[in-house]
């Protein structure tokens, strides 16, 4: 995504300023919460309260490291863009302290 600014005072030619903030999409390889009722992994919890194990650069790098990860921590893993509103918790989530 990159953000453009520019300033107000567009009046004189010099006074303009612009400036592009570009912010890099990383990739989370996240793992399944265990609970009482699922000792294996909540398939169904929400994303946000899946952990996250490690960062890559790439969708491609992430998927890479899928099986092995599934194999060594034994519960179920995925990949997760960085800007994905899933691993945001919702507003009552977050004020009730759960």
């Amino acid at each position: 995504m990159t953000l453009a600014l520019a300033s107000c005072a567009n009046h004189h030619p010099f006074a303009r300023a612009q400036v592009e903030v570009t912010m890099s999409r990383t990739w989370f390889l996240v793992v399944a919460p265990v609970t009482r009722e699922f000792p294996r992994g909540d398939l169904n919890a929400p994303l946000a309260q899946w952990s996250k194990v490690t960062t890559f650069d790439t969708d491609p790098a992430c998927e890479a490291e899928l099986d092995q990860a599934d194999n060594h921590l034994q519960r179920p893993v995925q990949c997760v863009a960085s800007d994905d509103p899933r691993l945001l918790a919702p507003v009552a989530e977050l004020n009730s302290g759960h």
